[in-house]
């Protein structure tokens, strides 16, 4: 790596709901902040965090990218449970879709008020060599 490249990193706040049906069962339903990610350098580092109101018991105990690719390392959990890192090499445009687990149980994207989510839509968009996407606008 030269002066002039740097690693990037980009942080996904993660919210977990949980809930149980009629027999007990718990399932687990989750939502991001930000929604997606367009990945434009190389050598990205993407740290996932359990943030609030997330109960403490909830802990990631896994992750999947779809479709598989060795753009991205195995995802590393962190002794407290409470991050998931990947890093993303991004050296090939390429679409792909995350899913977690919480507490062994492999949970569903939760819709938000004021967008839905297909389980098609990409969650990182490799685009590596684009111009970074523009800010957000503010509030």
């Amino acid at each position: 790596m030269t002066n002039k490249e740097k690693v990037s990193f980009q942080n996904v706040q993660v919210v977990v709901t949980p809930s149980r049906d009629a027999a007990g069962a718990v399932s687990y339903s989750y939502t991001t902040e930000p929604t997606k990610l367009v990945i434009t350098q190389r050598d990205t580092i993407i740290n996932f965090q359990l943030v609030l109101p997330t109960p403490p018991d909830v802990v990631f105990t896994g992750m999947t990218l779809s479709p598989s690719s060795r753009q991205f390392s195995t995802p590393t959990i962190s002794t407290d449970g409470k991050n998931v890192t990947i890093s993303d090499v991004n050296t090939a445009v390429g679409d792909f879709t995350w899913n977690f687990a919480f507490n062994g149980v492999t949970a569903t994207r939760a819709s938000s008020s004021t967008m839905t989510l297909m389980a098609t839509d990409p969650d990182i968009e490799n685009r590596p060599g684009s111009p970074p996407p523009p800010p957000p606008p503010g509030p």
